[in-house]
């Protein structure tokens, strides 16, 4: 598995899909819904190469999961400051709006532990 991990890769791929399979997971005493995300990539010479597999927890199961706990009054604010942090172009971008958006400050003040 490492080996097919640190392969070289092609520059350049004439056509990427992505496509992912969802499975039940036990998760401690939960049953969680992952998913397998899987890019393909179609080389020049027309041969299929599968570029990478990432495992993780759907994108709407993980908002539905959040907005759960918030009151209805409070879900459009969140949910408007989720999609910025989903949509970043990465990690370190999506932590910055995560921690400074208008909805993470009131829900922290309001819900602290």
């Amino acid at each position: 598995m490492q080996e097919w991990q640190a392969r070289l890769l092609m520059g350049v791929y004439s056509v990427v899909s992505l496509d992912a399979i969802h499975f039940h997971v036990c998760a401690g005493r939960q049953i969680v819904k992952k998913a397998v995300y899987i890019a393909i990539g179609l080389d020049m010479d027309g041969w299929r190469d599968v570029l990478g597999m990432y495992m993780q927890k759907c994108v709407i199961h993980r908002i539905r999961n959040t907005a759960r706990f918030v009151s209805y009054k409070e879900i459009k604010p969140l949910l408007a400051d989720l999609k910025r942090v989903y949509a970043a172009v990465d990690e370190q971008t999506a932590s910055v709006y995560a921690w400074r958006t208008e909805s993470s400050i009131y829900i922290n003040r309001r819900y602290q532990t």
